[in-house]
């Protein structure tokens, strides 16, 4: 006969054999179901059967069969069960987690709206919701759940409080119902906590605030503060008290702006300290901030942050009054200053850069005409100068054009905002090219009347002058030895022999100067030279020919006349001039007159005491000419004078025209 198992086996027909054997002067009773009355105390619905046999003697053998009722499915046990998803988490991504099942197999679906609607895993879980999940278990074969009322409750019989591992403080419900077989299901609801508020970063909050700047409007300006509202409010008392943002920013105040931010729903701010001291404020500058955490109706709902920022710079609202907004434009650093004007920090002396777009180097050729400043006023409100200086520039929004000026202003002083007028005077110069003054040494042009206030403004481009119509002008210039035979203004319209008056011809150091009147149209400065240093030749002659026969002489380059040649000598040598012997009785000297012979003007000359006389010979060739004059008395009226005893008479009538042998 077999052993009995240990457990019995669901859904499984047992059956049990009794074989009872007589003792011995006994028997069984053989007649049919003689035995079908046996008493077998838990039959329940099970049959058994009743048959005697012989074996050694006869009718000895009882064989009784039990037929058992079918055994029930097996309980599953809380043991059987293991919940290990994690609890939701603000952000987390929404997964079922690990599920170990014994004898069942689980169906699992997510709730975020109460348990309204359900729905496989997807996404991530949000911030404060309450997230529910449904575990639908149904049994393998031979197996049921336990159908008792809250047998797998907390507390029940099958609690499975311990089997749900991140449950926390959140609850759950155990319900059996029946699908197919009987207690086949169990339905495991369970309530998570709550998933906590999403935090606000850092990158969420971006204040845009302008800072403020004396006389400016006092505005929040625009700022970024995802997931929260904010308030903005602010103090010119240090913090005592704060106001909504009204009027202008006073000179030389320290403001504060605090900024009051609600989370909303869904979000908190970061109570670590230290979490906010990145948040972006782009004008903070100098200036500093704080940012403090707290709670008001959630926990730490609320964020103050507190600017504190540099102090209202003394400033002026500079204007630009150009009678020339084609050519000209005026910034503030990179800023172009606009029609309405700019406020400037004015704490210290400040400039503002007048860019001339006539002149552009990026432009191959000189422009016939240019832009030029005549004159640059800078006054205050109150009529006072507050002009420091002027000075060229061609750097920063100058870049390119070399006629930009800076112009710097005196700082504020006083103790409000200035407004600060800058008024320029323009007009359009002519071009004046020297590029045909080779062979000069350094040739410049300037004004002829100094000290001039337009030399601070730029004239001067490459080889190229520009002056305005009517400027009396002054070309200086130099060489190693050429020496200007002529100069001309040269245009369409100007005259080639424009007026330029010579008012320094040294040709010892070989320095030149001329004057003239600037024309009204571009014009080119032309020069016709000689070689100062050449030899150059000597004509000697007198006044009245044949009275004098003059000789010259000179130092070591002095070439004396011969009958083919005139006499020679450099420029800047020493020339003697000896008029000779001749009749004193009729004639006297009264000097000699040197003159350039291609410039036509007289060169200074110098009597030596001795009869003779000298002069530097000049850049050209010269006309040296003694200066004879006839004596008026006669000879005889000379003698007469001469000795007391003589007396003259005449005759008329005897003295006849003709020849008398």
């Amino acid at each position: 006969m077999r052993q009995p198992a240990a457990f019995f086996a669901p859904n499984t027909v047992y059956k049990t054999k009794y074989v009872l054997t007589a003792a011995a002067g006994y028997r069984f009773d053989p007649a049919v179901d003689a035995y079908h009355s046996v008493a077998i105390a838990n039959l329940g619905t099970g049959s058994f059967s009743a048959d005697v046999t012989s074996g050694a003697a006869t009718s000895d053998t009882l064989t009784i069969i039990v037929t058992w009722p079918t055994t029930g499915a097996a309980t599953i046990l809380s043991s059987d069960i293991a919940i290990g998803t994690v609890a939701p988490a603000t952000g987390a991504a929404q997964t079922n987690g690990t599920i170990a099942l014994t004898h069942a197999d689980a169906n699992v679906v997510w709730s975020g709206d109460g348990g309204t609607t359900y729905a496989v895993a997807s996404g991530t879980f949000a911030a404060v919701t309450s997230y529910k999940t449904k575990y639908v278990l149904t049994a393998s074969a031979g197996y049921a759940f336990d159908s008792a009322a809250g047998a797998y409750d907390q507390n029940g019989a099958r609690d499975l409080t311990g089997r749900i591992a991140n449950l926390g403080a959140g609850t759950f419900a155990a319900t059996v119902s029946t699908a197919s077989s009987s207690n086949d299901t169990l339905t495991v609801i369970v309530t998570w906590p709550t998933t906590a508020p999403a935090t606000i970063v850092p990158a969420d909050i971006s204040i845009g605030t302008a800072a403020p700047l004396t006389g400016a409007a006092q505005a929040d300006g625009s700022s970024v503060f995802n997931h929260a509202t904010a308030s903005i409010a602010w103090s010119a008392d240090n913090g005592s008290s704060y106001q909504p943002a009204s009027g202008t920013f006073s000179i030389g105040t320290s403001y504060k702006t605090r900024y009051v931010l609600t989370a909303l729903t869904g979000y908190q701010f970061n109570a670590t300290a230290g979490a906010y001291n990145t948040i972006g404020i782009a004008s903070l500058g100098a200036g500093a901030f704080t940012a403090q955490v707290s709670t008001t109706s959630l926990a730490n709902d609320t964020l103050t942050i507190i600017v504190a920022w540099p102090a209202t710079a003394i400033s002026d609202k500079v204007k630009i009054s150009l009678n020339n907004t084609a050519d000209f434009q005026a910034y503030s650093g990179h800023t172009l200053i606009p029609a309405q004007g700019l406020s400037v920090a004015a704490a210290d002396d400040y400039s503002i850069t007048l860019v001339n777009d006539s002149i552009d180097t990026t432009n191959p050729s000189a422009p016939l005409t240019a832009a030029m400043v005549k004159s640059v006023r800078v006054l205050d409100g109150q009529g006072n100068n507050a002009l420091k200086n002027v000075q060229v520039v061609s750097s920063g929004v100058a870049q390119n054009h070399p006629w930009s000026l800076t112009i710097t202003i005196g700082k504020n002083t006083t103790s409000a905002a200035r407004t600060i007028t800058v008024t320029v005077d323009t007009a359009t110069a002519q071009r004046i090219d020297i590029r045909n003054l080779a062979g000069f040494t350094n040739p410049t042009i300037d004004y002829a009347n100094q000290p001039n206030p337009r030399r601070a403004y730029p004239y001067e481009y490459g080889n190229y002058y520009y002056f305005l119509p009517g400027d009396l002008l002054s070309m200086q210039t130099s060489s190693m030895g050429l020496i200007p035979a002529g100069v001309q203004l040269v245009g369409k319209s100007s005259s080639k022999t424009s007026p330029l008056t010579n008012t320094l011809f040294n040709t010892s150091t070989y320095q030149f100067r001329y004057t003239f009147t600037m024309p009204s149209e571009p014009v080119f400065m032309s020069v016709t030279s000689t070689d100062g240093k050449a030899a150059h030749s000597i004509l000697a002659r007198a006044t009245i020919p044949g009275v004098v026969l003059p000789a010259l002489s000179g130092g070591a380059t002095f070439v004396q006349a011969t009958a083919r040649a005139l006499a020679t000598d450099h420029s800047g040598d020493i020339v003697t001039v000896n008029p000779g012997s001749y009749d004193h009785r009729m004639y006297k000297i009264t000097g000699i007159e040197v003159r350039s012979e291609l410039l036509n003007v007289v060169l200074p000359s110098t009597s030596n005491g001795d009869g003779t006389y000298s002069f530097a010979m000049p850049f050209t060739d010269a006309v040296v000419t003694v200066l004879v004059e006839r004596i008026v008395s006669n000879p005889i009226e000379v003698e007469v004078a001469n000795h007391s005893g003589a007396q003259v008479t005449q005759d008329l009538e005897a003295f006849l025209c003709g020849r008398y042998d």
